[in-house]
Protein backbone atom coordinates (compact mmCIF):
# COMPACT_ATOMS: atom_id res chain seq x y z
CA UNK A 1 0.00 0.00 0.00
CA UNK A 2 1.32 3.46 -0.78
CA UNK A 3 0.30 7.12 -0.48
CA UNK A 4 -2.73 7.06 1.75
CA UNK A 5 -4.52 9.55 3.97
CA UNK A 6 -6.25 9.12 7.30
CA UNK A 7 -8.61 11.47 9.05
CA UNK A 8 -11.53 11.64 11.37
CA UNK A 9 -15.07 12.82 10.96
CA UNK A 10 -17.51 14.73 13.09
CA UNK A 11 -20.93 15.77 11.85
CA UNK A 12 -20.41 18.49 9.19
CA UNK A 13 -16.60 18.20 9.37
CA UNK A 14 -14.10 16.15 7.37
CA UNK A 15 -10.57 16.76 8.61
CA UNK A 16 -7.37 15.20 7.30
CA UNK A 17 -5.15 14.38 10.22
CA UNK A 18 -2.36 12.40 8.61
CA UNK A 19 -0.77 11.56 5.29
CA UNK A 20 1.77 8.90 4.45
CA UNK A 21 3.57 9.21 1.09
CA UNK A 22 5.11 6.05 -0.28
CA UNK A 23 4.71 2.40 0.54
CA UNK A 24 3.90 0.80 3.88
CA UNK A 25 5.26 -2.51 5.08
CA UNK A 26 3.49 -4.81 7.50
CA UNK A 27 2.08 -1.97 9.61
CA UNK A 28 2.01 1.79 9.99
CA UNK A 29 1.00 3.91 12.99
CA UNK A 30 -0.27 7.48 12.85
CA UNK A 31 0.53 9.39 16.02
CA UNK A 32 -1.50 12.59 16.17
CA UNK A 33 0.27 15.76 17.32
CA UNK A 34 -2.84 17.09 19.06
CA UNK A 35 -5.81 15.27 20.61
CA UNK A 36 -8.87 14.97 18.39
CA UNK A 37 -12.51 14.28 19.10
CA UNK A 38 -14.48 12.28 16.58
CA UNK A 39 -16.73 9.35 15.98
CA UNK A 40 -15.48 7.87 12.69
CA UNK A 41 -12.14 7.23 11.02
CA UNK A 42 -11.71 7.34 7.25
CA UNK A 43 -8.74 5.85 5.40
CA UNK A 44 -8.51 6.64 1.68
CA UNK A 45 -6.07 6.36 -1.20
CA UNK A 46 -4.66 9.49 -2.78
CA UNK A 47 -5.43 8.09 -6.23
CA UNK A 48 -9.06 6.92 -6.35
CA UNK A 49 -8.41 4.26 -9.02
CA UNK A 50 -5.84 2.39 -6.89
CA UNK A 51 -6.88 -0.62 -4.82
CA UNK A 52 -6.90 -0.27 -1.02
CA UNK A 53 -6.76 -3.50 0.96
CA UNK A 54 -6.87 -3.44 4.75
CA UNK A 55 -6.57 -6.60 6.81
CA UNK A 56 -6.91 -5.01 10.23
CA UNK A 57 -7.37 -1.47 11.51
CA UNK A 58 -7.03 -0.60 15.20
CA UNK A 59 -8.20 2.77 16.50
CA UNK A 60 -7.30 3.56 20.09
CA UNK A 61 -8.37 6.42 22.30
CA UNK A 62 -10.10 7.45 25.47
CA UNK A 63 -13.65 8.74 25.95
CA UNK A 64 -13.88 12.53 26.03
CA UNK A 65 -15.06 12.35 29.66
CA UNK A 66 -11.91 10.40 30.62
CA UNK A 67 -9.59 13.01 29.10
CA UNK A 68 -10.09 15.40 32.06
CA UNK A 69 -11.05 18.27 29.78
CA UNK A 70 -7.97 17.98 27.57
CA UNK A 71 -10.13 17.30 24.51
CA UNK A 72 -12.43 20.06 23.36
CA UNK A 73 -15.20 20.21 20.79
CA UNK A 74 -14.50 22.99 18.34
Amino acid sequence: MSSFTSGYRRPAFNLVNGFHPGEVGVSYTFELATPVYGQWVRITRSTPNDVLTLCEVDVEGVPNSAANGRLRNK
